[in-house]
């Protein structure tokens, strides 16, 4: 049992009054207020919720004011400095994507936004989050889409970022496997370069990250 001996475990990598992100742990934190006016100047921007969906499966709630059944609500929003989020359109569940119910989740979360024009802005450009800070809301940002969600068509493609969509995750599509990109997938990448949409590789194989990230001409993006 030798190898069970207190001596054998190493030592411990953030002894007691370091940082584990390399700074001094004894410097003194940032005021409140100074985290406020950082946050003011420099907004959070989320690259995933899924509130629309948990808004549409609700009776009833309070995002003005605040809702406990909420995990995320307009004040408390605006108490963490976000500025822009991604809106999820997934569609949880066994059924599966497809257009329609992409749609369908496009058009609530839309109908959302437009319920709370006070505090929520629709954006489809770089300068729409812009101005959407400039006059005190919150951007709303339309995706990731399920790329199961375009029907296997770049028409549905091209329907969706018309309509504002402006990430989509491929991970589960047919045609972005443990293989890596089908001819049809490399141009689904090539076409949302065209269209000015994100392509999401969180969860894809990694010879679909591989493949996407030697063809596509702008940034994806990896949620952790």
């Amino acid at each position: 049992m030798a190898h069970l001996r207190d001596d054998a475990l190493p030592d411990d990598p953030f002894p007691e009054g370091t940082d584990p992100l390399g700074g001094d742990a004894t410097a003194p934190r940032p005021a409140p207020e100074d985290i406020a006016a950082l946050l003011a100047e420099h907004p959070v921007a989320d690259g995933y919720s899924g509130l629309a969906w948990t808004l549409r499966h609700l009776p009833w709630c309070e995002m003005e004011l605040g809702d406990s059944a909420l995990g995320a609500d307009i004040p408390r929003l605006r108490a963490g400095g976000v500025g822009a989020q991604f809106w999820s359109l997934k569609v949880p569940g066994d059924e599966g994507a497809s257009l329609t119910r992409t749609l369908e989740q496009l058009d609530f979360a839309r109908a959302v936004v437009a319920a709370h024009p006070g505090a929520l802005r629709l954006a489809r450009t770089s300068y729409d989050v812009a101005d959407a800070h400039g006059r005190g809301r919150i951007a709303v940002v339309p995706g990731p889409a399920d790329a199961r969600g375009i029907d296997d068509s770049l028409a549905g493609l091209r329907t969706l970022a018309e309509l504002g969509v402006r990430s989509l995750t491929l991970a589960g599509a047919r045609w972005a496997g443990e293989e890596g990109l089908s001819v049809f997938g490399t141009e689904v990448v090539r076409e949302t370069n065209r269209l000015g949409m994100l392509l999401d590789l969180t969860g894809a194989p990694a010879a679909v990250v591989a493949r996407v990230l030697d063809i596509s001409r702008a940034p994806a993006l990896l949620r952790a």
